[in-house]
This record gives structure tokens, C-alpha cells and sequence, in this order.
């Protein structure tokens, strides 16, 4: 091989190398966002909705429940961890059920057809049939991604007591929103253990169903790059350049 191939080569591989460290920096963020958010949102949702229905029916729907939610989130006394695992590989697999929708619909054209499609303009005008376009591309793939992952989520529980294993799900806003049921339907009066084992097991349920979904979407991509293992400390260099050169970009997205 002479000298200007392999410069090529390694200009090649570099190349490589950063598209991978961007990537990185999208999948951590997609997934840093997605944790932060469930946190921030599911628990005050959780707690709003149990005090309505309360007000409501005054009825305390979690009064009964409430030590059930509780162990349900301690690792050291339930599967939390094992079936955070399985909520793991059905956010990996929600992943690629919208790459495939996204994919399927610009490969076909689906947003122009939309656009252009001569009913929905006489009918509806030009400017709302660019915008249900619009809706359509920025939507449908997640809206499809989201429905199979509630389909993966709430039959797991049922499959399991068919075959008489023992597999559940644990997601980090399930076990955000079933901790302010639980402490509601305690009226707040619970012990310091018990507090610090559930706002662990929150984090650990979190940890892993981040670390099984991003580990599972770098394994597809490294296959999809065509990246051997063997390359995976250069990868690792590379995305360690790339953050700290552009930190930020691993949390926020970059401005355009």
C-alpha cells in the first residue's frame, strides 16, 4: 500500500470516527432528555391525578397498594432491576419500529403525497394540507413507535402470568409515577428507608433501562457503520475529543 492510500485510508477512518462520536452525542442526548423528562413530568402528573380522583370519588385509589408500589421499586426486594432490563429492550425495539416508519415514509414519498394530493388541497387549501404534511412527517413515526412500545409494556405482565414466569416491566415513569401514588396513598407518612430504597431504585431502574437501550441502538449502529469491536477504543477516543470540543451538544441540541 503506498503512502497516499494510507493517508487516504486514515483520513477515512477518521472521518468515520466523528460521524460516530455526532452520533453518540444524538443517542446520549435523545436518551439524557428522555430520562430527565420522565423524572420532571410523570411524578407531578401521578400526584395531580390520584388527588382529583380523591377530591373526586373520595376515594384514595393507592391507600391499599401503596407498600406493593413501594417493594416494587426496592432492588434488593423485587426484580426491579430484571424487568427495567426487558423495559430496556422494548425502548430499543420502539427505536427501530420509527427509524423504520421514518424511513419507509421518505422512501415512498408519504410528506409530498400529502402535499400535493389534489382532494385534500381542493378541500382543505393549500396551506392546512402543508401543515397536516408537516404534522405527519414530524409525527407519525413517533406516534407508531409510542403505541407499540405501550403494546410491548402492557401485554409483558400478562404473558408473563400465562406461562407462569416471572417478567414485568420497570420504567423510569412508571416508577416516577408510582412512587406519588405510593406516598399519597400513605398520606406522605413513610419510613426513611423505605424512602431511600424507592428514590434508588428510581435512579437504578432509570440507569438500566438506559444503559440496555443505548448499548443495544450502538451495537446496531456500530454493525450499520460497519465498525469492528477492534475499533472501538479509536471510537472511544474520538467521542471523548468530541466532547470536549462540544460538550453541550451531549445534553442540548446544536443550534442550526
Amino acid at each position: 500500500m503506498t503512502v497516499f492510500s494510507r493517508q487516504k485510508e486514515q483520513k477515512g477512518n477518521e472521518y468515520k470516527y466523528k460521524e460516530f462520536a455526532i452520533f453518540f452525542s444524538r443517542v446520549f442526548r435523545s436518551q439524557f432528555i428522555a430520562f430527565v423528562g420522565n423524572v420532571i413530568i410523570a411524578f407531578p402528573v401521578s400526584l395531580l391525578g390520584i388527588w382529583l380522583i380523591d377530591k373526586a370519588m373520595h376515594y384514595n385509589i393507592a391507600q391499599q397498594k401503596w407498600p406493593t408500589l413501594l417493594n416494587d421499586l426496592n432492588p434488593t426486594t423485587s426484580a426491579a432491576i430484571f424487568h427495567a432490563a426487558i423495559a430496556g429492550v422494548f425502548l430499543f425495539l420502539s427505536g427501530i419500529i420509527a427509524g423504520s416508519i421514518a424511513n419507509r415514509d421518505k422512501h415512498n414519498h408519504i410528506y409530498y403525497r400529502i402535499q400535493e394530493h389534489p382532494l385534500l388541497k381542493l378541500s382543505l387549501g393549500k396551506k392546512i394540507t402543508a401543515k397536516l404534511a408537516d404534522i405527519y412527517e414530524k409525527n407519525w413515526a413517533g406516534i407508531i413507535s409510542n403505541f407499540w412500545f405501550g403494546v410491548f409494556m402492557g401485554s409483558t405482565v400478562f404473558i408473563g402470568i400465562f406461562f407462569g414466569l416471572n417478567i414485568d416491566v420497570r420504567h423510569i415513569t412508571f416508577a416516577s409515577g408510582n412512587f406519588a401514588m405510593a406516598l399519597y396513598g400513605a398520606n406522605f407518612c413513610i419510613t426513611k428507608g423505605m424512602f431511600f430504597w424507592s428514590i434508588l431504585g428510581i435512579g437504578i431502574i432509570g440507569l438500566v433501562n438506559f444503559i440496555v437501550s443505548f448499548s443495544l441502538s450502538l451495537g446496531l449502529a456500530f454493525r450499520s457503520r460497519n465498525i469492528p469491536i477492534s475499533e472501538l477504543k479509536q471510537v472511544a477516543i474520538a467521542i471523548f475529543k468530541y466532547f470536549r470540543s462540544d460538550s453541550l451538544h451531549f445534553f442540548f441540541p446544536p443550534k442550526e
